[in-house]
């Protein structure tokens, strides 16, 4: 739990900039159940609003399997701290309730969350009161996390998580305003060696190369025909430091620079 306490919310791109622009915490709370498909899908949650606040319900997806009481604990604290880091610090929930068994020392679990611990419930949970959730938070700029938006609806619908490329692709436009993913960083994303995921590529008539290329392509053309974004706004979106690298890079791609090829769409 206490490990959470060096997460930041840009730890997830678009998603985590999006959340850092959420007016409250129950906006960005609906946003992360709405989108939380380009985290992940083999793990679940949803919220339900209660008198007394808003409840944030997490399945981790692994039945009985012992390994899913500390992936919760790890889930649920790093949903607590990025809430912190919006609302601020002094922010604790009003109550918490894990499916694992009563442990020797509690203590750590009281600590974190600073609230009533119920071991050997039904669910995993934790409560935030109503006040808190409903505050509007100093560092809200709705414009921005309309325009986040927008781009994670672009990520959801680009996607289907039951094959290789689709997964891959859609790790990649999770990360890409981070940073460009390397090839083993996306294979361990994926649950498996990077030599077994190139084989399987292979096996596809692909590389790693080739899926990054496409993807920033295909992504880069939905940007340029959005005239509201420049083109050095598109470059940090696809992962690029520098619009002449994107430049660079669009116009092997597709033959002409991106300022050409907005030109030409407009015509």
């Amino acid at each position: 739990m206490r490990a959470s306490e060096c997460w930041h919310p840009s730890n997830l791109g678009t998603m985590g900039f999006a959340w850092l622009s959420s007016r409250t915490l129950h906006t960005g709370l609906k946003r992360m159940e709405r989108f939380s498909r380009i985290i992940g899908t083999d793990f679940s949650y949803h919220l339900i609003d209660e008198p007394a606040g808003l409840r944030f319900v997490h399945d981790h997806g692994r039945g009985d399997d012992p390994v899913g009481q500390p992936m919760t604990d790890f889930t649920l604290s790093i949903l607590l701290t990025m809430c912190r880091t919006n609302f601020g610090h002094e922010l604790n929930a009003t109550e918490l309730e894990l499916r694992r068994p009563l442990p020797a020392n509690p203590a750590p679990w009281q600590d974190f969350f600073g609230c009533k611990v119920n071991f050997g419930a039904e669910r995993d949970s934790f409560l935030l009161n109503r006040e808190s959730v409903d505050m509007p938070l100093p560092s809200a700029n709705i414009p921005l996390a309309n325009t986040f938006d927008s781009i994670l609806a672009e990520q959801m619908a680009s996607f289907v998580d039951s094959d290789l490329l689709s997964r891959s692709k859609a790790y990649l436009l999770r990360e890409l305003t981070s940073g460009t993913p390397s090839a083993q960083e996306l294979a361990s994303a994926l649950g498996m060696s990077q030599r077994s995921f190139q084989r399987k590529l292979g096996e596809l008539g692909l590389t790693y190369q080739k899926v990054l290329d496409e993807t920033r392509h295909e992504l880069a053309r939905r940007y340029l025909d959005d005239q509201s974004k420049s083109v050095t706004e598109i470059a940090f979106l696809l992962g690029f430091s520098e619009q002449s690298a994107f430049t660079r890079a669009f116009r092997h791609w597709s033959g002409m620079s991106p300022s050409v090829y907005r030109g030409e769409r407009l015509a």
